[in-house]
């Protein structure tokens, strides 16, 4: 019998920048694992904020190999779901809609 996994996606009010996003997640995470949940799916750009315009954005941004993204992984990984979270990405002075899979290990 093929094993199932329940994933969750959440779409909610724009969080009021990146703390405001990281306290969002973690509380949709634990509301989703509570709820058998596996994997969490978040919006694009959900981390940093969503930005039609390059100049906005561009502050917000997170480049792979940054301490923040460190950080934001240090922290997301602990929790008790895989996460698909959208953010904007800076790399080689560009930015990227991007996401990424954040998991404590192998995905369910």
């Amino acid at each position: 019998m093929p094993s199932r996994v329940r994933v969750a996606a959440y779409q909610g009010p724009e969080p009021a920048g990146p703390a405001a996003a990281l306290a969002a997640i973690e509380d949709v995470a634990r509301e989703a694992a509570e709820r058998g949940a596996r994997i969490l799916c978040l919006p694009e750009c959900y981390l940093t904020g969503y930005f039609t315009d390059a100049d906005a954005a561009r502050p917000h941004a997170i480049a792979l190999d940054s301490e923040r993204f460190r950080r934001v992984l240090a922290k997301l990984s602990a929790l008790p779901t895989s996460l698909v979270v959208g953010f904007v990405e800076a790399a080689g002075g560009a930015l990227f809609n991007s996401a990424a899979v954040i998991s404590q290990g192998p995905l369910p």
